[in-house]
């Protein structure tokens, strides 16, 4: 290990470790509190703290994880005893926020690539937040998880094809790119279908996969094999690890009823370092100097507006859902910081050249305020309405 690197992880160390006390403090998710420690000493320290490395590497572990605990969170039974009007009313928040989306970014007079930044949506900060409120078994968690986990899917979708697009460089390649795409999806379910196939033949060996409390962890191992089968498979085919990450735990979600232990033990292992370090590390990035531009701030909070707008008008056909209806005051304000897409969208959209330095500031702006204001709101509006089932 690197000097440089050996001091990141003791200031990382310090920062997880700490700020879960001061954030309750301060009444923000601790993984805000964890992004804010992150930015903080990434200020101070200028570049020394944030480099390719050893950090970044266990940061993107971090990452795969908490898309991993999300997918194995998620209840899909619950979803597949869902009536027809509940997923017509899932549909029509889904297509509302597309079609939003690009009218919004026309009617705010920025180029297309806007539609993509303010239609994303992402589950890793979300999922923190529903952990920290106690709220990821309730009704109203499994449905932002669900409808999280669509526009996640929706907006990764977008970024690999301008990533596609703007890398690709012919058909040929763009044609290979897709094919690579389909392969992935294909693996999905055969995988999925091998696994319960074995499992039907082969009951006992659930002990292999959902087995704590034995001094090798099989079970954790188990999972955690599962998780970079996955994420390495969606690399191979260009496509986001943390997607691949996802669907894996969604599959052994799938496959497996009695999870309560691993998730337990696997969110024990995470959220007691390695997602901690993906959002400090995530701060390092940020420097305050960044946002100093009148401009940048105008559009900053033009972006952040036209966001919670298009996430409220999506919200009208969850009328229809089976959740309490003042419940659905949560809707846009959950769905709206999608700190970590944001930052890989506009990364990708100022590399590929459809965005200037100018926009790509606005855009990690709104990341930030975003993700400060956003999830404090959710905590706040719990003390007036507490969500328990």
């Amino acid at each position: 290990m690197e000097k440089a690197d050996a001091l990141r992880l003791v200031i990382i160390a310090f920062g997880a470790y700490i700020m879960p006390l001061v954030s309750r403090r301060l009444m923000l998710p601790s993984a805000v509190g964890e992004f804010l420690f992150g930015m903080i000493m990434g200020t101070i320290f200028l570049e020394p703290l944030y480099a390719e490395g050893f950090i970044k590497s266990l940061s993107g572990v971090g990452f795969m994880l908490l898309m991993y605990i999300a997918g194995l969170e998620l209840d899909l039974d619950r979803i597949s005893a869902l009536r027809k009007k509940e997923l017509l009313a899932y549909g029509g928040y889904t297509l509302i926020l597309v079609g939003g989306a690009v009218c919004m970014a026309r009617i705010i007079d920025m180029p297309p690539f806007f539609s993509l930044i303010i239609m994303c949506t992402a589950i890793g900060l979300l999922f923190s937040i529903l952990k920290d409120l106690n709220m990821v078994k309730t009704g109203l968690g499994q449905m932002l998880i669900l409808l999280g986990a669509i526009g996640e899917v929706i907006t990764l979708a977008g970024i690999t094809i301008v990533s596609l697009f703007g890398k690709a460089g012919d058909t040929g390649n763009i044609i290979r790119h897709i094919i690579g795409i389909t392969i992935f999806v294909a693996s999905v379910f055969l995988v999925r279908r091998l696994l319960k196939l074995f499992i039907w033949w082969y009951p006992e060996t659930k002990r292999f996969f959902m087995s704590v409390g034995t001094f090798s962890e099989i079970g954790v191992r188990a999972n955690l094999a599962n998780m970079f089968l996955f994420a390495t498979i969606a690399v191979f085919v260009d496509i986001e690890a943390i997607l691949g990450a996802f669907l894996g735990g969604l599959i052994f979600a799938r496959l497996f009823a009695d999870r309560e232990e691993m998730l337990e033990r696997l969110s024990s292992f995470g959220y007691g370092f390695l997602i901690p370090l993906f959002f400090i590390e995530v701060g390092f990035r940020f420097r305050f100097s960044d946002f100093a531009a009148p401009d940048v701030l105008k559009g900053a909070l033009l972006i952040t507006a036209s966001i919670l707008a298009v996430r409220a008008a999506a919200a009208i056909p969850l009328l229809l859902a089976n959740i309490p209806r003042r419940q659905l005051i949560y809707v846009p304000f959950a769905g709206s910081f999608a700190l970590t897409l944001l930052v890989a969208a506009t990364t990708t959209g100022e590399k590929a050249g459809l965005i200037d330095h100018a926009q790509a500031s606005m855009v990690i702006l709104t990341a930030v305020i975003s993700a400060i204001f956003f999830p404090w709101i959710m905590k706040l509006l719990y003390k007036f309405v507490p969500v328990t089932k």
